[in-house]
């Protein structure tokens, strides 16, 4: 499991699909050798505490405080941003990704 201190959610278009993913992000490039990870894809999410658990698609698990969206440091925000550039992928506005996560929520 990733414990991530920031999380922002990325809207992918392909064709007439779309797909999302969470871009994560820790300060001072901790603990694996760079401040950031994008996941496989959102396959479900849950919560626990105050705590967003996003499930991707590798199965791979990251723990999201439920306050922290965003992204931090610079390189980290230069390297969302970088991706976001891209005519397939939207990032998403704090309002948008909180009804995202709300809407895909299991109960």
């Amino acid at each position: 499991m990733y414990n991530a201190d920031y999380w922002s959610i990325l809207k992918i278009k392909m064709k007439d699909q779309e797909y999302y993913k969470l871009f994560a992000s820790w300060p001072n490039e901790y603990p694996f050798g760079k401040g950031w990870r994008l996941n496989s894809g959102i396959e479900r999410i849950t919560e626990k505490d105050d705590n967003y658990l996003f499930h991707g698609y590798s199965g791979s698990i990251y723990r999201c405080p439920k306050k922290g969206h965003g992204v931090i440091g610079l390189h980290n925000k230069m390297t969302l941003s970088t991706i976001a550039e891209n005519e397939h992928v939207e990032l998403l506005e704090e309002k948008e990704a909180m009804k995202y996560v709300e809407e895909n929520i299991e109960k």
